[in-house]
């Protein structure tokens, strides 16, 4: 799976002709969205696209021009200056003709053009369309006339203008196709100054293969050396690649999509009146952990948010809990490379978690942490100074350093 795939499955987009549009001059179109994203492509014509805060465009044949910020007004004209009429329900039940097309008459020169618009649940910041500029153009004279782009808008429009038996479904289908060809494009054409983010990694074939992984598996436990090795490079290039091309490292990444996924079901649960999350964070979320920062910055978001969220559910029927263990009798240390490991004293198995995890849940708790020790050592790192914290775990954290771990026989009266 491909991270793009992936992100367009969960979030359900899906597209839907608005107007196939015959327009003669003098016309002009004031449009807004209430939901989703608006998309137009010029096959005829030309048509003027003015924007508040950007420049007046004037689109040509071939030309597409993608809308990601829902509710944005913007207007389409067919020379600047010239009245617009608000498209709205009076509009089209005065203009739409028998067989579904809107024609403006007048007495100028024809253009041709297609409205969509791109629907989502935009109750949530949308991963992909968050990230687009607020006005994405792709035009043939930058790529010609026989790219996939513009091989799919001419089917698109064959079809708005035969009106066959199946038509319908074959138009909605198509504007989908375009709308990942015209993502394909922008990255393939955008700026290196693009801002980092998970779409702008998808232009490298290492870190977009990573992404894959880490959003067909997001319920493994991956650490920073299995995806290093299932993408055949180092552990410190993938590192490299992905903080300067992503903008955070794969942890954090990882994090930040399940809970996407997270919300994504959500709304589901709260309409049923049952249903719940369960997040295992760790008690690294409660110190600084030097050498790992990123992976106990990355708990102390997951249990802001789940404390957050337990209390935003309240009354719904849907519960929400994290669990922060303590050092679990797993390969995590040696596979993050610290220099020892908590003695098996302390060391809880991952079964014991897993029970505790369900006992704390079906309890409603908001937070539960593992063990009296673990609960202890949460407590004290909650009443220490941080900056203090920080160097304690920096000893047993630093790669090669020297363990402040005890790693003799248990205190007196510990089992």
């Amino acid at each position: 799976m491909d991270a793009l795939a992936d992100v367009l499955n969960v979030t359900r987009i899906s597209g839907s002709v608005l107007a196939h549009v015959h327009a003669y001059e003098p016309w002009g179109l004031d449009l807004t969205l209430a939901n989703g994203a608006a998309f137009h492509a010029v096959t005829a014509g030309s048509v003027w696209l003015e924007v508040e805060g950007e420049p007046a465009r004037r689109l040509m044949p071939g030309d597409v021009v993608l809308l990601p910020t829902t509710g944005l007004r913007h207007l389409l004209l067919s020379a600047p200056g010239v009245a617009a009429r608000r498209y709205a329900a009076d509009l089209k039940a005065e203009l739409v003709t028998a067989t579904g097309d809107l024609v403006i008459p007048g007495p100028g020169s024809p253009s041709r053009f297609l409205c969509a618009g791109f629907s989502y649940d935009n109750e949530l910041s949308h991963p992909l369309l968050s990230l687009l500029p607020p006005v994405l153009y792709v035009s043939p004279a930058d790529d010609g006339p026989d790219t996939p782009l513009q091989s799919t808008l001419r089917l698109l429009m064959g079809e708005l203008s035969r009106h066959q038996i199946g038509s319908e479904a074959a138009v909605e289908r198509l504007i989908e196709v375009l709308f990942v060809h015209v993502i394909r494009t922008w990255l393939a054409t955008t700026a290196d100054s693009t801002p980092p983010s998970w779409l702008t990694g998808l232009r490298d074939a290492v870190i977009a293969r990573a992404l894959g992984l880490l959003h067909s598996q997001p319920e493994r436990a991956w650490t920073v050396d299995e995806l290093a090795a299932a993408v055949h490079v180092s552990r410190s290039t993938l590192v490299r690649r992905f903080n300067d091309l992503v903008g955070e490292p794969p942890a954090a990444y990882l994090t930040r999509w399940r809970m996407e996924l997270a919300a994504r079901l959500l709304p589901g649960m709260l309409s049923r009146r049952r249903g719940g999350i369960l997040n295992i964070a760790s008690t690294a979320a409660f110190q600084g952990l030097p050498w790992t920062a990123a992976y106990g910055a990355s708990k102390a978001f997951l249990v802001a948010w789940s404390e957050a969220l337990h209390v935003e559910l309240r009354g719904t029927g849907v519960r929400c809990t994290v669990v922060c263990p303590g050092p679990v009798a797993t390969p995590f240390f040696a596979a993050n490379h610290f220099p020892g490991q908590p003695p098996a004293w302390l060391m809880v198995s991952p079964e014991s978690v897993a029970a505790f995890a369900l006992r704390a849940y079906e309890r409603n708790r908001s937070l539960a942490t593992t063990g009296l020790l673990a609960r202890l050592g949460a407590w004290a790192t909650r009443l220490s100074p941080r900056w203090l914290n920080a160097r304690v775990a920096e000893g047993y954290a630093r790669p090669g350093g020297v363990g402040r771990v005890p790693t003799g026989p248990p205190p007196e009266g510990v089992p």
